[in-house]
């Protein structure tokens, strides 16, 4: 039997299933589209509780993600946007950098100059605010923005209530930074980064130290700046950087773990994290050799370039919310 379109009935029995499938596809799209929804405030509000309470869960199976310097493929890297990405993203942590300008404001800048990451040139200790107010951000990807180098208390603006955030290259600053981060409200949902011994931390800034969420920043090669740290401070998170995987503090993650102290990895490039780094596991798909090796050697915390996709695999792997 044919339809008077020329169709037979096995045809149109066809198409009749064809066009139902189609509804349920888009039903089911629909429903991951709205699974995939920009967060609400009280989701973001609930995720950054989450992240605060981890942190004091060295034992803790999660495994909390670090975007270093922010979403940076999709938004310059340290901006606004590149924050805004992440919160959006469900990121757990934004780790940025700082510099301060001739005028004596603290702004987000990783370089030395701001020739990569802006449209203009030079140093940012020799020059104001304002002049710097003319440059714009380029993105990693796709070249020149619209957007401007952001001042520190802008940036801990937008992220407050929303997002932790780790600074970096503050140290020099760290007075400074901490009385904004007062001013803002903020204090509690930073972390402060450090590369030297606590001897010398002490005597940079005394009390202040003890008074903020620092985290020091320990080479592997240098063991007894560890064990100082785990003896007299116990920071609640510890970042290891190590060229080689031979170290006990490597081996043996329960020598931190036990004394309180979350322990934060880096898969940024190979002379961080004995060479198990984010490409591996994109580039090549072998996420068992650079985020699966990391996590079984200790870290509750990844810096990452490649935060959606650590996402997807840690959640794939029930080890994040």
């Amino acid at each position: 039997m044919t339809c008077s379109f020329g169709f037979s009935l096995t045809d149109y029995c066809m198409l009749k299933i064809y066009v139902i499938l189609m509804m349920c596809c888009l039903v089911v799209s629909g429903s991951a589209q709205t699974w995939n929804a920009k967060p609400t405030e009280k989701q973001i509000q609930t995720h950054l509780e989450w992240v605060k309470q981890e942190l004091k869960k060295p034992e803790s199976k999660n495994v909390l993600v670090a975007a270093h310097r922010g979403d940076w493929r999709n938004a310059p890297e340290n901006s606004i946007q590149g924050l805004v990405c992440c919160i959006n993203m469900g990121v757990d942590i934004v780790e940025m950098d700082l510099k301060k300008t001739k005028d004596g404001c603290l702004i987000l800048m990783h370089d030395k100059t701001i020739n990569r990451t802006t449209n203009g040139k030079g140093f940012p200790e020799d020059m104001t605010l304002d002049s710097l107010r003319t440059f714009f951000l380029k993105s990693g990807i796709t070249g020149n923005t619209k957007h401007k180098i952001p001042t520190f208390e802008e940036y801990m603006l937008a992220a407050k209530g929303k997002m932790f955030i780790c600074v970096d290259k503050s140290y020099p600053y760290l007075k400074d930074v901490v009385q904004v981060l007062k001013k803002t409200g903020t204090l509690d949902q930073v972390l402060l980064n450090g590369e030297k011994s606590l001897t010398e931390n002490l005597k940079d800034y005394g009390d202040l130290i003890k008074q903020i969420n620092f985290k020091p920043i320990v080479h592997t090669n240098e063991p007894r700046y560890i064990e100082e740290y785990l003896v007299d401070f116990h920071p609640a998170v510890m970042e290891l950087v190590y060229a080689t995987d031979s170290s006990k503090y490597i081996q043996n993650s329960q020598l931190i773990k036990s004394k309180g102290v979350k322990i934060w990895h880096n898969a940024l490039w190979a002379e961080l994290c004995a060479g198990h780094i984010d490409d591996i596991a994109v580039e090549q798909n072998r996420p068992q050799e650079s985020w699966g090796w990391i996590i079984n050697h200790g870290a509750t915390i990844i810096q990452t370039d490649r935060p959606q996709l650590l996402l997807n695999y840690l959640r794939e792997n029930k080890l994040h919310m």
